[in-house]
């Protein structure tokens, strides 16, 4: 059961990763929408905290997938 939470960990967190991702590529600390302001940063637009949370997951599901043993016993004849 832990690789498969691992797999669904890994799964969330890299969605969650490359969707955030896209989105900081998409805001206005990379495109220049207004030449007249200053580049802002990604956490003045509450990008960081989901970046993190998602590459923590992808982190977790991967520790899951590398370190979890299971018993397949009662899977072999």
């Amino acid at each position: 059961m832990s690789k498969v939470i691992g797999i669904i960990f890994t799964l969330i967190g890299t969605i969650v990763s490359v969707y955030t991702y896209f989105l900081i590529l998409n805001s206005s600390a990379y495109l220049p929408y207004n030449p007249t302001d200053p580049t802002a940063h990604a956490s003045s637009y509450g990008l960081t905290l989901p970046l993190i949370v998602g590459l923590s997951l992808c982190t977790i599901g991967i520790t899951f997938l590398l370190v979890a043993k299971e018993d397949n016993s009662e899977m072999r004849p």
